[in-house]
């Protein structure tokens, strides 16, 4: 059964569970968050972006992350929520479970420092083969072929283990790269150096855009 920790007229925000993926990849049937939810509210299956198969999902966590998911349910909504998230007014915030490590192959040496309030910016660019993750370019240099944009990631709290992180504007494995790129791999997340664990080390418990807000303990 999903969890559904908030519903309006507009906006669902739906819990992800660790493995399930977001939504479908293209041209596929398999589970996903979106059938789903698409269950219960059969108006998230509306075609509302670029991608029709993805519905009126407003945006993705990574399959082994769990946590908030914001749909809309209707295609003005989604409309405006897409605008809000084009202005950096979609704020999402993390749980980072962490062991000390030293980072994988292939990170620039780490420029930054880990105290609340730090910005940690990069653009990304495509590493290791089929290209399954991301390496970090240091935003302040002029090597940005890879990427045309800048993703931040800011450390709100940081303590043994456990982290807490806000984006408004996310790249694919995001928080993840950032966090190895630091020395600070999650846990369960073997593709960026992580120690196996029984559970993946993140967790989105936090969302905000416009009059929808939600935080779960």
């Amino acid at each position: 059964m999903t969890d559904y920790p908030y519903v309006d007229g507009n906006y669902i925000v739906a819990y992800k569970e660790g493995g399930l993926a977001t939504v479908p990849l293209k041209g596929r049937n398999g589970s996903s968050l979106l059938h789903c939810v698409g269950k219960d509210f059969p108006e998230v299956m509306q075609a509302g972006g670029k991608n029709p198969w993805e519905g009126l999902c407003l945006h993705r966590l990574d399959t082994p992350t769990r946590g908030l998911v914001l749909f809309a349910r209707n295609v003005a909504a989604y409309e405006r929520a897409v605008a809000l998230q084009t202005d950096g007014k979609f704020v999402k915030r993390y749980r980072a479970y962490f062991s000390d490590g030293a980072r994988t192959d292939g990170f620039e040496p780490f420029p930054f420092s880990l105290a609340p309030g730090t910005v940690i910016r990069s653009a990304f660019r495509p590493y290791g083969e089929g290209r399954k993750a991301v390496r970090p370019v240091y935003a302040d240099r002029n090597r940005l072929r890879y990427a045309s944009a800048f993703y931040e990631t800011k450390i709100i709290s940081f303590s043994h283990g456990l982290a807490v992180v806000e984006l408004c504007r996310g790249f694919r494995h995001q928080v993840r790269s950032h966090m190895a790129w630091s020395g600070h791999s999650l846990d369960g997340d073997t593709l960026y150096g992580g120690r196996p664990a029984d559970e993946f080390g993140l967790e989105a418990f936090s969302l905000s855009l416009g009059d929808v807000s939600v935080t779960i303990d």
